[in-house]
Parts: C-alpha cells; structure tokens; sequence
C-alpha cells in the first residue's frame, strides 16, 4: 500500500490564503496546484491526487516539491526561455507606425528598417511581426483573377 507523502502542516495563516487562491485566483495552473496541495494535507497519496484532480503522479510530486523548498512562490509559472527577440520594441514600434501610414509591403518595410539603421532581420520576420500586431494588408485585384 502506497504511503502519503507528508507535507508539513500548514498555518493558519496560509490554509486561509491557500483557499482563498483556490477559488479566486485567475490562473488556473495556480489553482489546481493550490488543490494538489490542500490534498496532500489531508493525508492522500500522490496517486490518489493525481487520479482526482486528473494529472499526472509526477506534477503531483513537483508541486509538493516546490512548495517544500520555495512556498508561495512556487504557485506561479516560472520565466520561460525561448530565443531572443530579433527586433527591439523601438524598432518594432516604428515598423508598425510605417505600416500604418504608408502602405507598403513588407520587402520595402524591410528596406526602410535597413536604412534607419535597424537590425538585419528577414521579410518573414516583419510579417510576423505585423500579423502579431493583427495588422491586416489587403490583396490587390490581380491576386483575385482567376488562372487559366
């Protein structure tokens, strides 16, 4: 028979703010953390939880671990890393405001990034970039007729 993991027994203090994040809090990943933890209080094992709550037995796990080592904080998602952003939010910003009062495609958007003295990046990548920024550029008449 499996045994409970034992997870020091919380304050007062802390069951309280606990609750109050289980039923208010707007992440939702917060939440069922939340819930993992107020179970394991009760004396449920790591399998029980996981198969109420509908997670795996390892996240279950990782969350009493975080909350052993850093409390609250671990509740919240941690900064991610991902690459680097290609363009600064300077940059960014005035393509976008070139966008809109010029119409232009995105190789001459690309050519006057260029000549402002901004980073060397792809066409695609001030696509992306406008298409993120729902920026929406309308076809011209001979992309609508027909081939033959």
């Amino acid at each position: 028979m499996p045994v409970p993991l034992k997870i020091p027994a919380f304050t007062a203090e802390e069951k309280e703010q606990l609750q109050r994040l289980e039923k208010f809090d707007s992440n939702w990943r917060v939440r069922e953390r939340v819930k993992t933890l107020l179970l394991l209080s009760e004396g449920r094992t790591c399998l029980e939880v996981a198969g109420q709550i509908g997670i795996h037995f390892r996240t279950v796990s990782y969350t009493r671990q975080g909350w052993l080592q850093e409390k609250f904080a671990s509740l919240t998602d941690k900064p991610r890393c991902g690459a680097p952003l290609k363009m600064t939010l300077e940059e960014r910003a005035s393509v976008v405001t070139w966008a809109q009062t010029v119409p232009l495609s995105a190789t001459e958007l690309l050519v006057r990034h260029l000549e402002a003295g901004g980073t060397p990046v792809h066409a695609q990548t001030i696509k992306s970039l406008l298409r993120r920024e729902d920026f929406v550029w309308k076809r011209t008449r001979a992309s609508l007729k027909k081939k033959r």
